[in-house]
């Protein structure tokens, strides 16, 4: 969240530019709202309207600038963690999506060790326990976790979409008391190889996972490569945008100095 006065710059400067805009979304009054501007005016809208029950707690991690945050309703029986993706002005989120080295995971039941995305899961393991103590409890009974009979449902954008993906993986492989019903993302990008797809097929969990992709929206495609510098991304990524046609028709042979190494698979 960028806070109160950049969100109202970023909806005005939007209506200067004879658009409309949608600033970051807060409880108020135990409702899920957020600002919605169009010309020169904006106004609050409820984007729950059945809910107004939400409570709302956030699991940072500052040293990776990672945000989740956590909402439920009692009323509607639903859990609902949400993973932030990357902030164009954040450093720290660049050098994490950049951090392509790939890791082994070991995922059992046959299927040995998947290669994962070093960047997104050394991020994921520093804010994951506190997602995973919200679900299920923690302090001997204190806090008593989601309830057995909720609906609990991960999502994200971008990089958000890619952690709630791997956390749902994460969760499955050591058998939380509760695991996502559901994982809804965003854009999100490739996260390890095709051995992960496979475990996820033979587990029966890619019924529970919707991806939505907007079809020149070059993310989904990426990473392309095994190494990048992390100041490269960025370039990189407006190389593209500069020209969807080539990334869409030419695949990686047209980014990168032409590589053509795709080691991540959807």
């Amino acid at each position: 969240k960028g806070g109160f006065f950049t969100s109202k710059f970023k909806t005005k400067l939007s209506s200067l530019l004879g658009g409309g805009g949608v600033g970051d979304s807060e409880i108020k009054g135990k409702r899920l709202t957020a600002s919605i501007g169009s010309g020169m005016s904006d106004f609050d809208t409820n984007l729950c309207p059945r809910i107004s029950d939400w409570d709302e707690v956030m699991l940072n991690d500052d040293s990776d600038n990672i945000h989740a945050r956590v909402l439920k309703s009692a009323t509607a029986k639903l859990a609902v963690v949400v993973f932030r993706g990357t902030q164009m002005t954040s450093m720290k989120n660049w050098q994490v999506d950049a951090d392509l080295i790939r890791t082994k995971l070991e995922l059992g039941d046959g299927f040995g060790a998947t290669e994962v995305h070093e960047g997104f899961l050394n991020s994921l393991k520093r804010v994951l326990p506190r997602v995973k103590k919200w679900l299920n409890g923690y302090f001997g009974g204190l806090y008593s976790g989601i309830p057995d009979d909720w609906t609990v449902l991960f999502t994200g954008h971008s990089l958000g979409g890619a952690l709630a993906t791997l956390a749902a993986t994460l969760a499955e492989l050591e058998q939380w008391d509760q695991r996502p019903n559901a994982v809804v993302v965003f854009g999100a990008p490739r996260i390890a190889d095709g051995t992960l797809s496979a475990w996820w097929e033979a587990r029966g969990l890619c019924k529970r996972l919707l991806r939505i992709n907007t079809y020149n929206d070059v993310i989904h495609q990426m990473p392309l490569k095994t190494s990048w510098k992390w100041w490269e991304v960025a370039a990189d990524f407006m190389k593209c945008a500069a020209d969807i046609s080539a990334c869409m028709k030419k695949g990686p042979t047209a980014l990168m100095g032409g590589s053509a190494s795709m080691s991540f698979s959807d």
